[in-house]
């Protein structure tokens, strides 16, 4: 979780956020620019997507990859990269049929 130790009581992470859902829907809108980190953890069953927005989230957009939506099904440590400022990043679960997720956005 960005910590050097254990028991270091101080996250790294120049930006971290971090949440739980236990019901289809969204975690919080995270400003990241550059490399950043995606932790899916837990034992969710379900689908998890990335979600971009251009417009201090008014919109959100799927992230995709070479066209397609980049879907999550299991615990996973995703690296990054969005290259435009302002850009807000969020998780969505999706299609959920039990379990708890636990989600990191953070560089």
């Amino acid at each position: 979780m960005g910590k050097l130790t254990p028991t270091a009581d101080v996250d790294s992470a120049d930006v971290a956020e971090e949440g739980t859902l236990n019901a289809a829907g969204v975690g919080d809108w995270v400003a990241l620019r550059g490399e950043a980190n995606l932790v899916l953890s837990g034992n969710f069953v379900g689908e998890v997507i990335l979600e971009a927005s251009f417009d201090g989230g008014q919109t959100a957009h799927p992230c995709t990859a070479n066209g397609s939506v980049v879907v999550f099904t299991a615990p996973a440590h995703e690296l990054i990269f969005q290259p435009e400022r302002g850009v807000l990043i969020r998780v969505r679960l999706r299609a959920r049929t039990s379990g708890t997720l636990t989600w990191r956005l953070s560089r």
